[in-house]
């Protein structure tokens, strides 16, 4: 479990540094397009709830089977899948929901979640694989 912890975690560091600036840079677009819709300030227990049980997935998803198969192409594939899915899941049902949902928002998000996650768990298999490493390579004290 502490494995899992500490792999989800990486998975989620990685994620926000990714996913923080863009979402600073695409805050104006997004208010253009459903600023009506947009909270004044975004609750951040319900941020917190979405990073870590994303992370959690795109780890158990796409990270733990690369690190099984010693694979980071595998990594990135599936967790663009996994970035699609969600993403995807997010801006269709919007669309197919929601009055005026802007098509560019729907084709921008799921594209940037698909890349964004495929890009994450590439990163975040390298990561634990070295970490790991370090880990078997260590000398008891």
């Amino acid at each position: 479990m502490i494995r899992f912890a500490r792999n989800a975690a990486v998975v989620a560091v990685v994620f926000l540094a990714i996913d923080i600036p863009w979402l600073l840079l695409m805050a104006g677009t997004y208010r253009e397009w459903i600023g009506p819709l947009m909270a004044e300030r975004a609750s951040l227990g319900f941020a917190a709830v979405f990073y870590l049980g994303y992370a959690a997935t795109a780890y158990w998803l796409a990270v733990k089977p690369a690190l099984e198969k010693a694979s980071g192409r595998a990594a990135a594939v599936s967790g663009a899948v996994v970035g699609f899915a969600a993403y995807g899941t997010y801006g269709f049902t919007n669309a197919a929901t929601l009055r005026d949902w802007p098509v560019e928002m729907l084709v921008i998000d799921t594209i940037w979640g698909t890349a964004l996650t495929g890009t994450t768990c590439l990163i975040a298999y390298l990561v634990v694989r070295r970490l790991d490493r370090r880990t078997t390579t260590r000398k008891p004290a």
